[in-house]
């Protein structure tokens, strides 16, 4: 790849590949997009260093105003990461040091290693294929986690939940019921809830953050880097009494060119009325993959928010399919379009363009999918 530029990348040969990962979802506007390069280019000729600890810049701070304005009150404090790794890690702590816990339960697809514990991911339905867990079974494995005799990670000792409100591995997001049913269970027992949206901000899902389509509000939002185009601003916002209770093992402040891609980013979502495009472009996607999916045994569940649609891919009788999957995925590049996979089997084709897609350009990705589904299945 030698340049990037709207939602292609080209190679040497000046070839165009159109990119639905959106850069692994840290190109928001897509690449090069004119407004973030004008506010970096006019920040390097101003001030490229970060001064802290002598103080902090003044487009960090206002920047920060900016954020405030589009959440709640308590949600107004934030800390800045390195990457969106850090940010999950530095929630954690948060959450350990303020409430004097040692526990941390993720509510995940597979386990990662990185929560204390983990239970399954609640599917919104059990879906045709076998092994999914909905609601009932991750309330169930959350109830017995944390049993006061009997569970492994008492109620009393939790300090957070953590949960993506749209799974990155494959976009699927629960029913309003277990979001209520989650958000009683933590005020219950003083557990703070954290909402991993490192997939999910910044208007992918048709609103500024997925948890806004939930019916709760977290206690601690996580955040990754594609608010700045790839520049590092992954962030945590919390209350602003948790910030000053909180110890920070490494504090970081944001870098200025950071700092001002991410306002002009924000500037772009709201003058271009990206976050509508972002609705009225994944309900395109939608419509188109379950008229086919209507047609198809092996086109399983076709779910999604806004722009972030995933299609499952398997086999009657048998399940989610990866090496299927793989098949569609490799006749898309050869037909210059990228399709991301995703899933415990890597069964998912994820849709994820950048939020300034056009309507012409998902019919172009369509077009191409289904000449690549036709390859497959005629071969």
């Amino acid at each position: 790849i030698t340049r990037a530029e709207g939602c292609y990348l080209y190679d040497e040969s000046g070839a165009a590949v159109l990119d639905f990962s959106s850069g692994q979802g840290t190109a928001l506007l897509g690449y090069g997009h004119p407004a973030v390069l004008a506010a970096t280019q006019r920040q390097l000729s101003q001030l490229m260093h970060n001064p802290f600890p002598l103080g902090h810049s003044e487009i960090a701070q206002q920047l920060a105003a900016s954020l405030a304005a589009h959440l709640p009150e308590s949600l107004n404090a934030f800390f800045w990461a390195a990457d969106a790794q850090r940010a999950w890690w530095a929630a954690v702590d948060l959450a350990r040091q303020i409430s004097g816990k040692p526990f941390v339960i993720s509510i995940q697809e597979g386990a990662d290693g990185l929560a204390d514990f983990s239970v399954p991911y609640p599917y919104p339905t059990a879906g045709e294929w076998p092994g999914r867990t909905t609601l009932v079974d991750t309330l169930a494995a959350l109830e017995c986690l944390m049993q006061p005799l009997s569970g492994a990670a008492p109620a009393g000792r939790v300090a957070a939940v953590v949960i993506e409100p749209v799974l990155s591995a494959g976009y699927a997001a629960p029913l309003p019921a277990f979001w209520r049913a989650l958000d009683g269970l933590c005020r219950q027992h003083q557990i703070l809830l954290i909402f991993d949206e490192r997939g999910s901000s910044w208007g992918r899902t048709g609103s500024l953050f997925a948890w806004q389509h939930t019916g709760v509000t977290p206690d601690v939002l996580v955040w990754g880097d594609g608010l700045a185009a790839g520049l590092p601003a992954s962030g945590v916002a919390m209350a602003a009494e948790m910030l000053r209770a909180w110890q920070p093992a490494a504090p970081f402040s944001l870098n200025p060119l950071a700092a001002a891609a991410a306002e002009a980013t924000l500037d772009v979502l709201r003058q271009e009325t990206l976050l509508a495009n972002a609705a009225a472009r994944g309900q395109q996607l939608l419509d188109a993959l379950r008229a086919w999916q209507a047609h198809s045994p092996f086109l399983g569940d076709v779910r999604g928010q806004g722009i972030m649609i995933g299609l499952e891919m398997g086999v009657p009788a048998r399940g989610p399919d990866g090496y299927l999957a793989a098949r569609v995925q490799e006749e898309c590049l050869a037909r210059s379009l990228w399709l991301p996979t995703a899933g415990r089997d890597h069964h998912v084709l994820c849709w994820n363009p950048p939020l300034t897609i056009t309507a012409a350009q998902i019919e172009q990705a369509l077009a191409i999918f289904e000449e690549s589904l036709e390859e497959v299945f005629d071969t």
